[in-house]
């Protein structure tokens, strides 16, 4: 795949021709979200659109597997194999799961325009993914066996188990060409029919009243050469946020009341959900199924998302025709030079160091911290965040009751105490929005602008890489190229720029969903920017009560229009990954709903990266948000 410019333009495992080339840019972290019990039950992998779960998917099939276990023993292939081999996918022999992948996009949702009954159209919905699983499988044996399809379909031998009940005109028995036959024909006839919009009514058409599909391919029922083609048999159907609500549903019951020995694997975005489905817990298992959502997983194992984009990065970066880089990250300056700005800096250091030394004049009791701040070594930087901070622990006492007469002289002691991590992560942003300094920058704050989806992340990297390919054309050293820590700001929001501006493409009712984030936003913005860093270093979230939030799944509170369409707005902004929602946080004595910004409109207004800084907000205030939007408060005594 050596010769793409900028391999971080590829988003989708579709747009990667050969398997080959899909593995090289396959980085093997996404296999720590599958659960210990892969194999024994149903896995649901949901997911905003760009997680992954289509290349996750296609990692299972055939023609992938053969090519990991191949190239097993090439340097760029090892960590796949030796993966694959871990959860049981490969052996010492070769692949061990025969997996076919399906996607739901095509047909099935046309079935609902027939002039039929809904039972009907359930038959027949259970008719077309029968033939079309017996077809994939069928696919997928042959390709695993290195035989062709269909030619040698008569290489394979299918017998169903006598407790199986099949429908009429289904064989019982016979080679893979029967089968095959039987199946394209009846695929043919229903296609036809949901073509011309005539309703089916013949005999050999009247449907399926389950997916026996599924009972019947079980791995020692089919053999090639009078043996079994792999110990198990995965039936992986994607896109099924495509299929219809009722279709969806019906499938997904069928699927978990069924207890097939064919395991099915389903993957859909999180805008096939209901409101009340958005509005549940996360993961969650039961006795028969894995429910994965991607992004909850990686949010909860952050290092293991920086870990995975890494290598995702690099093995993109490797692929690139410009240049020989080794590390993507390692092209990201990760510390501010303020050599770079010193001008800035310096002119930032006076006006900042002048301004808290007049605001303590009158006020004996800073004198000790001022002499403090006057001691400090370090470079400029280190002095201008040690002021700030100073800056932001003053504006806190005077706003505190006082409890000690003005005079006392508060102790290097009292600030040592009071000077935190967080309260500098907070000065840092704040002299950056002041004064024009770089703040989104380096490798770890690119991951966290990513909210844990990695086209979030390719979208971050790939205008990123533009400049690091640029720098490697123009640098006549072999020293690897270094995109400045300013640069990689003002690239990164440009592109958060452009994708604020898509959200009304892709997203339904756009305009109440950009109300409510811009007036999230802002109002995170006012919070953050007080003068004292309250909820330092800064607020990126608000919350609502758990029992608020279960007043958004009840049907009878939702008879009221107005909180209606909250929950609707609410639950499209948890489907696309605008919000990151994190359930049953307690605190103040109360169970809260957070629903934190997506990282990258983080950027968007301004605020830091950082997780904890919310504040609590009734279904009444965010109704009046999306109707009018957020605005700041007077300040006491203001009268205009």
């Amino acid at each position: 795949m050596k010769g793409l410019r900028n391999p971080f333009y590829i988003r989708f495992a579709e747009q990667i021709g050969s398997d080959r080339d899909f593995l090289r840019l396959f980085s093997p972290g996404i296999l720590d979200i599958l659960p210990d019990t892969l194999w024994d039950r149903i896995n649901v992998f949901r997911s905003a659109p760009g997680a992954g779960k289509t290349s996750l998917l296609r990692l299972f099939t055939p023609n992938a597997l053969l090519t990991v276990y191949s190239y097993k023993d090439f340097e760029q292939y090892k960590d796949i194999y030796a993966r694959m081999k871990e959860i049981g996918a490969i052996n010492d022999e070769g692949p061990c799961v025969l997996a076919a992948l399906l996607s739901c996009a095509h047909n099935y949702a046309s079935l609902e325009d027939l002039d039929l009954d809904n039972a009907r159209k359930e038959r027949l919905l259970l008719s077309l993914l029968n033939v079309r699983i017996v077809l994939a499988i069928l696919r997928s044996a042959l390709t695993l066996r290195r035989y062709n399809y269909p030619e040698d379909l008569e290489k394979l031998q299918l017998e169903c188990p006598p407790e199986v009940h099949l429908p009429p005109g289904v064989p019982h028995k016979g080679s893979g060409r029967l089968y095959y036959d039987w199946a394209s024909q009846l695929e043919k006839n229903i296609c036809e029919s949901i073509d011309n919009l005539v309703p089916p009514i013949k005999d050999h058409l009247s449907g399926h009243d389950s997916l026996f599909g599924l009972w019947l391919l079980r791995p020692h029922s089919l053999l090639c050469d009078g043996s079994p083609i792999a110990e198990r048999v995965v039936v992986m159907l994607d896109d099924v946020q495509k299929l219809t609500a009722l279709q969806r549903k019906k499938l997904l019951s069928l699927i978990v009341d069924l207890r097939a020995p064919t395991k099915v694997w389903i993957a859909e975005r999180l805008e096939a959900l209901s409101t009340d489905e958005l509005l549940s817990p996360g993961n969650t298992e039961g006795r028969d199924w894995n429910l994965i959502y991607l992004e909850s997983y990686w949010q909860d194992h952050r290092k293991r998302f920086e870990s995975f984009a890494r290598n995702v990065a690099d093995k993109r970066a490797e692929s690139a025709s410009e240049g020989e880089i080794a590390s993507f990250a390692g092209c990201l300056e990760e510390t501010f030079d303020w050599k770079d700005c010193k001008t800035e800096v310096t002119t930032a250091l006076d006006h900042v160091s002048g301004r808290v030394r007049a605001l303590a004049d009158a006020k004996p009791k800073y004198r000790e911290w001022i002499t403090l701040r006057e001691s400090t070594k370090g470079t400029p930087v280190d002095k201008l965040l040690g002021w700030r901070t100073l800056e932001i622990l003053i504006e806190r006492d005077l706003l505190k009751e006082q409890k000690t007469f003005g005079f006392i002289e508060l102790t290097k002691e009292n600030l040592q105490t009071q000077d935190q991590s967080d309260v500098r992560t907070a000065a840092e942003l704040f002299i950056s929005k002041e004064f024009g300094l770089p703040y989104y920058y380096g490798f770890t704050r690119l991951c966290s602008m990513a909210s844990a989806n990695i086209e979030q992340f390719l979208d971050l990297s790939g205008e990123l890489f533009e400049g690091v390919a640029s720098a490697s054309l123009l640098s006549l050293s072999k020293k690897m190229p270094e995109v400045k820590s300013n640069r990689q700001e003002k690239i990164v929001k440009q592109t958060v720029r452009r994708k604020w501006d898509e959200i009304v493409h892709r997203v339904d009712r756009p305009n109440d969903i950009r109300s409510l984030i811009e007036s999230t936003g802002n109002f995170c913005k006012w919070e953050t920017y007080k003068s004292n860093a309250p909820y330092s270093p800064g607020v990126t979230g608000i919350a609502v009560r758990m029992s608020d939030r279960e007043k958004l799944r009840d049907p009878k509170f939702l008879e009221k229009d107005i909180f209606a369409r909250l929950a609707s707005i609410i639950a499209s902004c948890l489907s696309y990954n605008i919000f990151e929602p994190v359930l049953d946080y307690k605190c103040k004595g109360q169970r809260w709903m957070v629903l934190y910004l997506n990282r990258m409109f983080c950027v968007h207004f301004d605020l830091p990266l950082q997780y904890g800084g919310w504040r609590e907000k009734s279904l009444r205030e965010l109704c009046h948000w999306i109707e009018k939007g957020f605005h700041p408060p007077k300040p006491k005594g203001d009268l205009f």
